[in-house]
C-alpha cells in the first residue's frame, strides 16, 4: 500500500535518491525509538511503550518501502535502453543484476554513485544480530542508527553535489 500510494508518486515528484534518503532518515528515527524503548517512563507505561514500539515498526515499514525501491529505481535510471535488441541494449538488466548480486557496482549517471549489493544484505544482519546479543539491544540500535545517519549524510552530500553540477551545466557561460 505504501509503495503504490506514496512511493511511486514520490519517485516521480522528488526523484529516486531523495526518496531513498528520506527513508534512511526515517530509519534513524525508528532506531532511536527502539533505543529509548527500555528506559524510564516508557518502560513503565504500557500505553507509551506500545506507542513508541508501533511508531518504530511503522517507520521501519516505511523504510522497507522506500529505500530498496528508491535505490533500485536509481540504478535502473542510470542505464538507458535505446536502440535495437542486442547485447548493448541489455545494459539495464545487467546493471540491475549486478546491483542485486555484486559487492559493489558503480554506475556512471551524471555522478558517480556506489551502491552496495548482496554483500551488505548478507553481512549486515549477521553483524547486527551479533552486536545485539553481545552488546545488548540499546548499543545495537544506537550503532545501526549512527551508521545509517552516516549513509544519509553521504547520500545528501552526493545529491547536493549533483544539484550544484546541474546548475552549472544549465547556466550559459
Amino acid at each position: 500500500m505504501l509503495q503504490a500510494r506514496h512511493v511511486r508518486p514520490a519517485l516521480a515528484r522528488k526523484g529516486e535518491l531523495n526518496v531513498a534518503c528520506t527513508g534512511l532518515m526515517v530509519a534513524c528515527i525508528s532506531f532511536f525509538f527502539l533505543t529509548i524503548l527500555p528506559y524510564g517512563p516508557i518502560r513503565e507505561s504500557t500505553v507509551l511503550s506500545t506507542i513508541v514500539l508501533y511508531s518504530a515498526a511503522t517507520g521501519l515499514a516505511y523504510v522497507s518501502a522506500t529505500v530498496v525501491t528508491g535505490l533500485t529505481a536509481a540504478a535502473a535510471a542510470c542505464c538507458d535502453e535505446e536502440g535495437e535488441v542486442s547485447a548493448e541494449s541489455l545494459r539495464r538488466g545487467r546493471a540491475l543484476g549486478g546491483f542485486r548480486s555484486r559487492v559493489s557496482l558503480e554506475f556512471q549517471c551524471r555522478a558517480k554513485l556506489t551502491l552496495q549489493g548482496q554483500l551488505g544484505r548478507a553481512i549486515g544482519p549477521l553483524l547486527a544480530s551479533s552486536a545485539y546479543w553481545l552488546a545488548g539491544p540499546v548499543m545495537c540500535y544506537v550503532t545501526i542508527g549512527l551508521c545509517l545517519q552516516y549513509v544519509t549524510l553521504q547520500l545528501r552530500s552526493w545529491l547536493s553535489d549533483e544539484a550544484t553540477r546541474k546548475q552549472t551545466v544549465t547556466r550559459p557561460s
